[in-house]
């Protein structure tokens, strides 16, 4: 196999494509107390999980543009034009730019419903105590031999995670983590021409979901093509509600040349969670874990 070089030592390309990785990492892994744990069948959330196990699965992309189709090395969020989208049906909005739509959609998207969109190293978010953050909450890193992914993985440390505000209440996340699995197998669903009109509408972007329960208050299954069409119309705005948003400022659909679009199912997820201090002795009660999912507050 070839070195591993970084994006900063990369030869540089004659054609600015782009690369996508739609992927389900399922959590397989628990570090906390009982109360809030996943895998325990007697607490509110395990048997919940236990009964719909996409509970338990995060998904996300992970996009690079410029990209080159004979990369070989390593890009990530942190240090890269690299964007990334992760979300989780028990986790919430882990990593999303969150929009609104205004009343011109012109696919009767109904006013303020939200499109869930990849974060860039640019965008900036305010949660519902005003805390405000720029760029990403972790660091996602793929590794290319050729241009093609052989690995992937995600991390987000307590620091992070506090910056970000989230927090299960009785209980604090100290780390998110997705791994490369011992089986992943990175898929080449297909290429596509995005200087062609219409050519890669059907290609996901940002909340493509593919779990249940999904929020109603979210656009689901999003594609390149309505999200062209909603763009272009001026119907996706930038604020946390409709009223007062104005239109994005920047086309998020900006790639040009080749999209290589890849996609797996097999990576893990671990998770740590820890009491707080002044709540420890809610720990044995069974209905906190469930309690504490329904009351964190969420970064928008």
């Amino acid at each position: 196999m070839a070195a591993m070089v970084s994006l900063a030592t990369a030869p540089n390309t004659s054609k600015a494509d782009e690369f996508l990785l739609t992927f389900n990492a399922t959590l397989n892994s628990y570090s906390g107390p009982a109360g809030a744990d996943p895998f325990n069948p007697t607490s509110l959330l395990g048997s919940q999980i236990a009964a719909n196990p996409d509970l338990g699965i995060l998904e996300g992309q992970f996009i690079v543009k410029d990209f080159d189709a004979n990369f070989t090395g390593t890009i990530t969020t942190a240090t890269s034009g690299a964007e990334l989208f992760i979300h989780s049906p028990v986790l919430e909005r882990v990593e999303a730019y969150t929009t609104r739509v205004s009343s011109s959609s012109p696919l009767g998207t109904p006013v303020n419903t939200k499109y869930l969109l990849p974060r860039t190293a640019t965008t900036t978010t305010t949660d519902e105590n005003g805390l405000t953050s720029t760029g990403f909450f972790g660091t996602a890193t793929a590794t290319f031999v050729n241009g093609e992914v052989t690995s992937f993985s995600y991390s987000q440390g307590p620091d992070t995670l506090a910056s970000f505000d989230f927090r299960f209440d009785p209980f604090s996340i100290e780390g998110l983590d997705i791994t490369t699995g011992d089986e992943t197998g990175f898929e080449l669903v297909g290429t596509f021409d995005l200087d062609t009109p219409g050519d890669a509408d059907a290609v996901p972007y940002g909340f493509f979901n593919t779990l249940t329960p999904a929020p109603s208050s979210t656009v689901l299954q999003t594609t390149r093509g309505d999200l062209a069409i909603e763009l272009a119309a001026g119907a996706i705005l930038d604020g946390r509600e409709s009223s007062g948003g104005q239109p994005l400022d920047f086309d998020p659909l900006d790639g040009t040349g080749t999209l290589y679009y890849y996609d797996t199912t097999s990576l893990d997820a671990s998770l740590e969670v820890v009491p707080e201090p002044s709540t420890y002795a809610l720990l044995g009660f069974g209905g906190a874990a469930l309690f504490a999912l329904r009351r964190f507050r969420r970064r928008k």
